[in-house]
C-alpha cells in the first residue's frame, strides 16, 4: 500500500469544530457536569474535512473486556487526542483512555515551560474529570514522577479488575512521535499491557495512517499476548513491546514501521 501522508500538509477539522468543542467542554467542566466521550466523538466524525477509511469493520469491538491499542500518528495540523476521537467514534460503546497529565513538546524548547504551569495541568484535569479518563504522566518518564506514575498504574489496574466489560484505549508510545515510523514505548509498557491482558482484557490493535489522502483506521483482530511466564521481567517488557507494536504494525503501511515487523497474532 502506497503511504502518500507526506503529501498531506492540510488539518482535517475546521477550526470553528475546535473552538465550539472547547466551549463546551469549558462551560461543562466550570459547571461540574460530565460528557461522553463517545457521543461527543461522533458529533466531531460528522464534521471531517479529510476522508475517512475505515477497514477490518468486523473487527471493531461491541463491548468489553478489550484493550484498544493504536500507534500514536502525529504530524502538523494532525495532534494526537483527534484519533482517539476518531476511534471513539466508531466503536460503539464508551472507551476509557488513559491520556497524558500534561502536555509535552518533543523536541521544542516550550516543552517543559508547559509541563510546568499550573494552568496546563488544571485544564487536562478537568478534561480527565470530565471524560473519566485515565491519566498518566507523561513520555518520556521523568524519574520525578516515579510515584505519580506507579499511582496512576494501580488506579488504571483497579479500574480494569472492578468494571463490568471495560474497554481501554491507549497509545503505548506514549507522546506525539514527529516521525513517520513508530516509535518504542517507555520501559515498562509491555509489562503493563501484559498485565491488562492477563486479567482477561484482549488486545485490540488500531492502525491509523494517511494514504492516498485519507485518514484510513484499520482494525485488527483481537489476541491475547504470549508471553512465557518464567523469562526475567525485562525480556516480558521487550517481547510483550515487540508483540503490540508488531500487531499495530501488520495494519500500517510499511514505510511506518519502524523498528517492528508485522505479526500476525493468533486471536482470542
Amino acid at each position: 500500500m502506497e503511504n502518500n501522508q507526506d503529501n498531506v500538509q492540510y488539518t482535517p477539522y475546521p477550526g470553528s469544530l475546535v473552538v465550539s468543542l472547547l466551549f463546551k467542554i469549558l462551560f461543562s467542566s466550570l459547571t461540574g457536569g460530565k460528557r461522553s466521550f463517545h457521543q461527543d466523538s461522533q458529533q466531531v466524525a460528522k464534521r471531517f474535512v479529510q476522508p475517512i477509511k475505515v477497514l477490518g469493520q468486523e473487527y471493531i469491538p461491541s463491548s468489553g473486556p478489550c484493550l484498544l491499542t493504536l500507534n500514536h500518528y502525529h504530524r502538523p495540523g494532525m495532534q494526537g487526542y483527534w484519533l482517539a476521537m476518531g476511534v471513539s467514534a466508531l466503536v460503539p460503546c464508551d472507551i476509557r483512555w488513559i491520556m497524558t497529565s500534561a502536555w509535552t513538546f518533543t523536541g521544542q524548547s516550550r516543552g517543559m515551560v508547559m509541563i510546568k504551569k499550573p494552568v496546563v495541568r488544571w485544564f487536562i484535569g478537568r478534561i480527565a474529570h470530565l471524560y473519566d479518563f485515565l491519566g498518566m504522566p507523561p513520555v518520556p518518564p521523568d524519574p520525578a514522577e516515579a510515584q505519580e506514575r506507579a499511582l496512576a498504574v494501580r488506579q488504571v489496574i483497579q479500574y480494569a479488575r472492578q468494571a463490568t466489560n471495560p474497554v481501554i484505549g491507549l497509545a503505548p508510545e506514549g507522546g506525539d512521535i514527529y516521525n513517520v515510523k513508530m516509535g518504542w514505548p517507555p520501559p515498562g509498557a509491555g509489562r503493563f499491557m501484559l498485565y491488562l491482558n492477563r486479567l482477561g482484557m484482549p488486545v485490540v490493535p488500531i492502525g491509523i495512517s494517511e494514504v492516498d489522502g485519507a485518514l484510513c483506521y484499520r482494525f485488527g483482530p483481537a489476541y491475547n499476548l504470549e508471553i512465557p511466564p518464567d523469562l526475567p521481567a525485562q525480556e516480558q517488557d521487550t517481547l510483550a513491546i515487540r508483540q503490540v507494536m508488531g500487531a499495530i504494525a501488520g495494519l500500517l503501511p510499511e514505510a511506518m514501521w519502524g523498528d517492528f515487523q508485522p505479526l500476525v497474532a493468533k486471536s482470542s
